[in-house]
Formats: C-alpha cells, structure tokens, sequence
C-alpha cells in the first residue's frame, strides 16, 4: 500500500495572497494550488491514500474551501504540521495507515507534477527503498565560501531535487528516528537527506521542468503559462 504525504504546513512568509491566504491557497486561474496538487495524487494509481499535512488552525478552512471539492474514493486524511518541515513530514507519515509500506513525500506547492510522475516514483521507491524526483541543473554551479567560489562541480553530475520523493516507509521512519535520537544538530531540508544521513542509497527519477515550487509571485505568472499552454495543446 503506498501513501501520499501532501505537506501544505507552511506559513507562506515569502508570499501571501491579496487576502492574506497562504500560498498553498491562492488560486491559479480560478483553483487554489493546493486542490491542484491533490487532484494529481487522485488521479495517479499509485496512490491508495492521501494525507494533508497542514497547520492546526487551517482545519477549517481547508475542509470548507478546499476538501468539500475533492472528489475521490480514495481516503483523505489530515495531519498537523510541526514547527519545522521535516517534523511535518514526520506527523504525515504516522498518521498514515498501518497497511501502508510505501509513502511519497510531496510539497504541496508543487501542482504540475504528473500522475505517471508519481508512478515512476512509487515504482522505484518499492525497487529501491528510496528514490527522489530530480532534473538536471541547466546552470553552472558554483560552491561558494565567505562570498568567494571554492569550486564549480560538473554540470552533469548536478541535480535539482524536487517532490515527491518515495521511500519505503520503516526505511524512512527509521532514519528519523535515528536522527531524533542522536545529539547531532542537523536540519534537514528535505526528507531524503534524512535518509542519506542514515547511510541508505537514494535513487533518481528524471522528472520535468514544469513540476514548479510556487514560492514566489514570478512563480504564480510561471504557472499561469503552463496551465495556458495545456490548455491549448
């Protein structure tokens, strides 16, 4: 059984709607993000259930504005977000079912991931143990130290991590354990560097450009374009 964990906790400090909304609610083109995203998770068959991780005092208007309009057989659970991302994640991942062994961590800010996406994550997840959507940076990077570059990698071994990211759950609930019961300090930014630290391998799944953050205002203008040219192919 694989579960999605659909991360929808944050705060939106960088960008708010005109009504004062979190980004995971401001609509695109007449639909809030986060319906977006959720509508991905149901239409892909990989995923057997769905939990939305949100803020506490979000509950209500989640279940009024955007729940009320998922239309799906599949269950649709909700958590509460932690003060950090990854205990977010953490929170998704327990109240997931006990019959689950597979879950896919995804931001929920992320809405032009495509179904057959997903499926090649859960695929290589149960393959593997873990495994991450990612694309080539189309950048030079530079590693760079007190304002000053150290070193600039090869281009073709430098990758963008995006969402979801599959793991095999006792995998991923293990590495978290691991990390909250060791004294290191250590704050993840994704759910994969968890399971790294933990000494486990991660795949990559080459994903697309289109599959989007939408964190900033020239992100929403982004997704604009990308619903248009969908809708006119």
């Amino acid at each position: 059984m694989t579960s999605a964990i659909i991360v929808a906790a944050g705060k939106g400090t960088r960008m708010k709607s005109a009504a004062g909304v979190s980004k995971q609610y401001i609509e695109i083109m007449g639909k809030p993000v986060i319906l977006r995203t959720i509508e991905k998770f149901t239409e892909s068959e990989a995923v057997d259930e769905i939990v939305i991780v949100l803020m506490k005092d979000d509950e209500a208007y989640f279940r009024e504005n955007i729940l009320s309009k998922v239309k799906s057989e599949k269950p649709v659970k909700i958590a509460y977000g932690g003060k950090e991302r990854f205990e977010s994640s953490l929170n998704g991942i327990k109240a997931s079912s006990q019959d689950s062994d597979t879950v896919l961590i995804h931001d929920g800010v992320r809405p032009f991931v495509k179904p057959s996406e997903i499926e090649r994550v859960a695929i290589r997840a149960k393959e593997t143990g873990a495994a991450v959507m990612a694309v080539k940076s189309k950048d030079t990077v530079k590693i760079v130290s007190d304002g000053m570059i150290e070193s600039t990698p090869d281009r073709e071994s430098v990758y963008l991590i995006q969402t979801p990211q599959g793991f095999s759950k006792k995998l991923l609930i293990d590495s978290y354990e691991d990390l909250l019961n060791s004294k290191e300090i250590f704050m993840p930014t994704d759910d994969a560097s968890v399971v790294e630290r933990f000494g486990a391998r991660v795949s990559i799944v080459e994903g697309s450009y289109e599959n989007i953050k939408i964190t900033t205002v020239s992100d929403l203008a982004f997704a604009e374009a990308i619903l248009k040219t969908e809708a006119a192919i």
